[in-house]
């Protein structure tokens, strides 16, 4: 689970939503990312109060449909894992 779990002495009890930096830190995305795709509708988000927040789920989603599309691409080729050399001047 991506959320982080908040305990009390009582009971643990699941984070269900974050705070778009939150969660763009757990998908290791800049913010500003993660705002593009809830603006775009990639990933979606609720608003509380004046606060925005992404569920955890859809943070889960997201991850996975990056993983899967990752996956399907084929590796690289040898020629194109050569470090970045820049341009001559």
């Amino acid at each position: 689970m991506i959320g982080v779990e908040k305990r009390t002495e009582a009971a643990t009890t699941p984070c269900l939503a974050m705070r778009p930096a939150r969660a763009a830190v757990a998908l290791d995305v800049s913010e500003r990312l993660l705002r593009d795709w809830i603006a775009s509708g990639i990933i979606p988000s609720v608003r509380v109060g004046g606060v925005v927040l992404v569920p955890v789920r859809a943070a889960e989603r997201r991850l996975d449909e990056l993983s899967r599309a990752s996956e399907a691409q084929p590796p690289l080729a040898p020629e194109a894992k050569r470090p970045y050399s820049s341009p001559a001047h």
